[in-house]
């Protein structure tokens, strides 16, 4: 794993979940709260799921750190070499992350930076950045508004953002293929409002906008510069404490370069949300999905597919776990074209010690292009990735980590992955870190 990534991941760990969960001091079996706010369930609150458990959870702080990593790759030349070439990474990343949370606010920001250098293969070596920022402001005890904008420049391998964070939201994008070590920038942002209007019933609607572009398409022969919009409204009922239903009509829109094409999605989704205490939940959503597609000199051609999601997190003290599966019509970021995807999700940290902690991720997409006749449409293809790693907090200020990713793909139309599609890491890292308590 890059050191960028690593650092957003180790600073952020006193970022909070606004609404997935609601973690108590033990995880037991305490009960969401019957009182007049509602919570804004997993499938419209488009916040990822909390990735740190519960006694890891910090707020009100301002930190500065810096990251050393080293790692070895079996297949550095991914997609390119006949053969795969090994070598050695090494990479300095420093980061900063400030965080304040009120009754009516939070706030966070986290910015991560870094050089990274192969031994021998330098034509590779690049400076990445990576920075996010939320906002929820709470007017009122009804009405809610949440900000969220991110922004990465990179062109790692590992520290591209396959998959992305585990969320039960419908309108959740996933980064499905990674162009190895291809200079590319991604920037998405939100809005979201809700206003309960009654003891027992809600509203809300919300924006999202997103774009991929490669400063050097040619690095990435196959994909295509991206922006996407879409928006949607929702109504969330309270059946009772425990139980959450509602509907939500959402809408996207995607337009790619240098290949011009548009691609539109219509979907009405139902869900159902259960609180099982406030440390878990698990939410499903299913509904009908309409997309439509449109390039110069091509007919137009227009779809209907089912689309169902399935989600679930728990967040203990010692123990988080989070798990999505989302099957849908979706335009697909760096493809023209609509696709029939099927992605999963899952994440795990145990804290075996106050000073050890075990993580695994998984991520899995495979998808087929609806629109086959389009000529420069995408037949189909699958990815995954897993990551294992085991953290040791050496001091208050000092933490390592050491870890192994494996990356498969497979797009046989695609020249960027016609040879050699795997790849394998290994690496460890130190991470030096101050934290200062602020807003007490």
């Amino acid at each position: 794993m890059r050191a960028g990534i690593l650092m957003a991941v180790i600073l952020m760990a006193g970022i909070p979940g606004f609404c997935q969960v609601e973690p108590t001091a033990t995880g037991g079996a305490a009960v969401p709260d019957a009182d007049e706010q509602m919570k804004m369930p997993p499938p419209v609150n488009g916040i990822p799921y909390p990735g740190q458990t519960a006694s890891d959870k910090r707020s009100n702080f301002l930190s500065f750190g810096i990251g050393v990593t080293s790692a070895y790759f079996d297949n550095v030349l991914l997609g390119i070499a006949a053969q795969p070439v090994g070598d050695e990474m090494y990479s300095i990343s420093p980061g900063m992350t400030y965080n304040t949370e009120t009754p009516r606010q939070s706030r966070n920001l986290v910015y991560t930076s870094g050089y990274t250098f192969y031994q021998h293969s330098t034509a590779l070596n690049y400076l990445d950045q990576a920075a996010t920022a939320t906002f929820q402001e709470r007017f009122t005890h009804r009405v809610t508004l949440n900000l969220s904008d991110s922004f990465v420049q990179s062109s790692g391998l590992f520290n591209q953002s396959y998959g992305g964070a585990v969320s039960g939201a419908v309108t959740a994008q996933q980064q499905l293929i990674i162009a190895p070590f291809a200079k590319q920038i991604t920037n998405t942002a939100s809005a979201e409002l809700s206003v309960q209007y009654g003891r027992d019933a809600m509203l809300g609607a919300s924006f999202n906008a997103g774009t991929l572009s490669f400063p050097d398409i040619s690095q990435a022969q196959g994909l295509n510069n991206s922006q996407l919009y879409g928006g949607s409204a929702f109504w969330n009922r309270r059946l009772s404490q425990y139980d959450y239903l509602g509907a939500i009509y959402q809408v996207q829109r995607m337009t790619t370069s240098p290949v011009p094409a548009v691609a539109d999605i219509e979907a009405v989704w139902g869900f159902y949300t259960h609180y099982f205490n406030r440390a878990a939940s698990f939410s499903i959503a299913a509904g009908p999905g309409y997309g439509g597609l449109s390039a110069p000199g091509v007919a137009s051609s227009h779809s209907w597919t089912p689309g169902a999601t399935f989600s679930m997190g728990w967040q203990a003290s010692n123990t988080n776990f989070a798990l999505s599966y989302m099957h849908g019509e979706t335009p697909m970021i760096g493809f023209p074209g609509i696709f029939s995807t099927d992605t999963g999700l899952v994440s795990v940290t145990q804290k075996f010690h106050q000073s050890w902690n075990a993580s695994a991720s998984g991520s899995y997409g495979n998808f087929s292009n609806l629109v086959p006749q389009f000529p420069s449409g995408l037949p189909g293809g699958h990815s995954a990735m897993g990551s294992i790693s085991i953290q040791y907090v050496m001091s208050p200020n000092l933490t390592t980590q050491g870890g192994y990713t494996r990356l498969h793909q497979s797009y046989s139309s695609l020249t960027t992955f016609a040879q050699n599609p795997d790849s394998d890491e290994v690496f460890i890292s130190v991470v030096y870190q101050f934290r200062k308590s602020i807003g007490r």
